[in-house]
């Protein structure tokens, strides 16, 4: 099976899959006029190229590790194309290139998951060629019914176990007690939709919550974008407290880092890994994109991502050992039947970023 990672030219999506060329039929001095006709299918076959949008980092290997070698072993004559982007990067070309999609399907966080579906970048998936959704908790699941979540973690507050109590609300972000000791992310907004759910409101009433952050900003000690950052922090103690992302925590954790995560009463929301299949992309090449997907739903991939990422697994099957499953930062079915999880209206928040970022320096700053 032939890899590649360079970005592919728009065209590559409308060729047809199975042209055969002239130079075929003439090999050998017409010796290949003599071919079966499944021999020309098969080299027919061989042409087929599927460009999948993937992320960096853990992303990646994964394909590579487990998904690739899966999906090579049943469509060896099939090359897949790696493109390792991000989601926002991969939006903003979309949108003007819909038309013309340079991948035949890939990797979405919620935001632009829902911005996707709603500017109609994306198809239903065809249930056929992704016999493994059916597997999947349906709780988890995009309401739009579009995307298909395959890896997910809350997003609550992240702490050190040496200097804070487990944290049991929101708001427990305010103590006087760690005041200067609360790391916040500043580039990330889900913290700022459970204030206000837990003030009464809700996202679209967003500016309740940056005004109560305002009567407590004694309480940021350091604001962050990247998580990496955050977790150093509070390892080191030089910070103690601090919303974050349960899986990464965990995945910390688990690294030996001086981090546990809180799941507050009030609920977390839910960050998720979705699959999405690309509109006005050739349907054999879809075909094969959606095939591949297939692969990100089993429980021998998702299992990977638990144990590599702490990300959790969206299949039941998956057998999630009892040490992690006790854990706040990992969503098992059993806890999201006591433990509030929160799909918002992603595509509100993302529609209305310069609003965040306004109110945030605005309010915060």
């Amino acid at each position: 099976m032939k890899i590649a990672e360079q970005r592919p030219s728009s065209g590559l999506l409308r060729r047809d899959a199975h042209r055969i060329g002239r130079r075929h039929l003439l090999v050998g001095g017409g010796a290949a006029l003599l071919a079966s006709s499944a021999g020309l299918r098969r080299v027919a076959a061989q042409s087929i190229t599927v460009p999948m949008g993937i992320w960096g980092g853990i992303m990646i290997e994964t394909v590579k590790a487990v998904a690739e070698p899966a999906f090579a072993a049943k469509y060896p004559n099939v090359a897949l194309q790696f493109n390792v982007r991000g989601a926002t990067d991969e939006y903003s070309r979309l949108l003007v290139s819909r038309d013309r999609p340079d991948e035949a399907g890939g990797m979405w966080n919620d935001l632009f998951s829902a911005l996707g579906s709603k500017a109609g970048m994306f198809d239903k998936f065809d249930d056929s060629l992704v016999p493994d959704r059916k597997s999947l908790i349906e709780k988890l699941q995009p309401a739009d019914g579009l995307g298909i979540a395959f890896a997910v973690q809350p997003f609550g507050i992240a702490y050190n176990p040496k200097y804070v109590e487990k944290p049991t609300s929101w708001f427990d972000l305010f103590n006087p007690k760690y005041e200067g000791k609360v790391a916040l992310i500043d580039n990330f907004y889900d913290h700022f939709v459970m204030f206000a759910r837990a003030l009464g409101k809700d996202e679209h009433d967003i500016e309740i919550a940056f005004d109560e952050w305002a009567k407590h900003k004694k309480s940021i000690g350091v604001f962050t974008n990247t998580f990496p950052q955050l977790e150093d922090l509070l390892d080191k103690g030089e910070m103690w407290l601090g919303p974050h992302w349960g899986g990464f925590a965990t995945g910390a954790m688990r690294r030996g880092l001086n981090i546990a995560f809180a799941w507050p009463k009030e609920g977390c929301t839910q960050a998720s890994i979705i699959a999405h299949t690309t509109k006005n992309v050739a349907p054999e090449i879809s075909k094969f994109g959606q095939r591949f997907m297939n692969v990100w739903l089993t429980p021998e991939y998702q299992t990977t991502l638990l144990e590599r990422a702490g990300l959790s697994p969206t299949n039941l099957a998956v057998k999630i050992p009892p040490e992690l499953a006790k854990l706040d930062g990992i969503i098992t079915e059993e806890r999201i039947k006591t433990n509030p999880i929160i799909q918002y209206d992603y595509a509100y928040l993302g529609a209305n970023l310069a609003k965040m970022k306004r109110l945030f320096s605005e309010k915060l700053r």
